[in-house]
């Protein structure tokens, strides 16, 4: 409960932590870190944004088909 000394007051609040974990104790933990330069513009989960799925990370584009030599007989 959260008392004021007026009704109806609208009350937010943000709870923050550092992470603890065995990851970030062996490796250490760096909260932002600079995108190579082809991963620009692409998401990890692009649906999440609105995206089309070739804008994600883990997106290749299909390889051209290997040329076909004709059989001899």
């Amino acid at each position: 409960m959260i008392r004021t000394s007026k009704p109806f007051v609208k009350v937010s609040w943000e709870a923050k932590a550092v992470r603890n974990d065995r990851w970030v104790q062996r490796y250490g933990y760096q909260t932002e870190q600079e995108k190579e330069d082809d991963l620009k513009g692409k998401y990890l989960n692009p649906e999440l944004y609105g995206q089309p799925k070739e804008r994600g990370v883990h997106q290749y584009p299909e390889p051209a088909p290997a040329p076909t030599e004709q059989a001899k007989p």
